[in-house]
């Protein structure tokens, strides 16, 4: 019961956190002039939130659920690489479409 509660609130994260990463990013290339329709511009923002998204889900919000499982947290050089890489892939956008 537990498990298909954490899974609903995976999914839930996954909707509701790409939902709101993707409006502040679309606002914020819209008033730079990018062209948000472009697929390079919907691959990119996509690897990006989800990169966002594990890092805080595996680092604060897996904590917070009804899953009980191991505390192991992403190491910080984990961490650390896979926000640059979302940063990466974020502040390249308005160079290449």
């Amino acid at each position: 019961m537990w498990t298909l509660l954490e899974l609903i609130r995976v999914v839930l994260v996954l909707v509701i956190g790409n939902a709101i990463l993707w409006i502040l990013e679309r606002s914020v290339y819209v008033a730079l002039g990018v062209n948000v329709e472009s697929n390079l511009y919907l691959v990119l923002t996509s690897i990006a939130n989800l990169l966002i998204i594990f890092i805080l889900y595996r680092n604060k919000l897996q904590f917070l659920g009804w899953y009980k499982g191991n505390k192991n947290r992403l190491p910080k050089a984990t961490t650390i690489f896979f926000l640059l890489s979302a940063a990466c892939c974020l502040f390249i956008i308005p160079f290449l479409t």
